[in-house]
């Protein structure tokens, strides 16, 4: 699931969403099938996909994943991911990592410039709201 759907109930599933769900699928399997630098760290990588904090009455992101989301990069303990002799691979997750920082940043944006100007945005609207 991608973070934004595990931090917001409300949150309506869209494109980006779905690709970011596709990269947890793609990551999972890598780590788990491919050489790698963190190998010898895997319980804390482990930790990107099973990891969640419990908050309000319900398990959310964890901060293994959200950090990955917000800094652009998959890093345990200030190592970046690096698959042994898979640069196209190593490349693709670079990218994509990009993509759901700049992502994670536009929707900071909207969610603060909602907030000053007072509208709800659709993830802080609950379902009531539609009626």
């Amino acid at each position: 699931m991608s973070v934004a759907c595990l931090t917001s109930k409300f949150h309506v599933i869209v494109v980006a969403d779905e690709i970011e769900s596709f990269f947890n699928v793609l990551l999972h399997g890598a780590v788990t099938r491919i050489p790698h630098n963190l190998e010898h760290r895997m319980t804390e990588v482990m930790q990107y996909f099973n990891g969640y904090i419990y908050e309000d009455g319900m398990k959310t992101c964890g901060m293994v994943k959200m950090a990955a989301m917000q800094e652009g990069a998959f890093k345990i303990g200030g190592k970046c991911l690096k698959f042994t002799d898979n640069m196209p691979l190593n490349a693709l997750i670079e990218e994509l990592c990009r993509w759901f920082k700049a992502r994670y940043e536009v929707l900071e944006y909207q969610r603060e410039s909602d907030k000053a100007a007072g509208t709800v945005s659709d993830e802080q609207r609950s379902p009531a709201d539609d009626t």
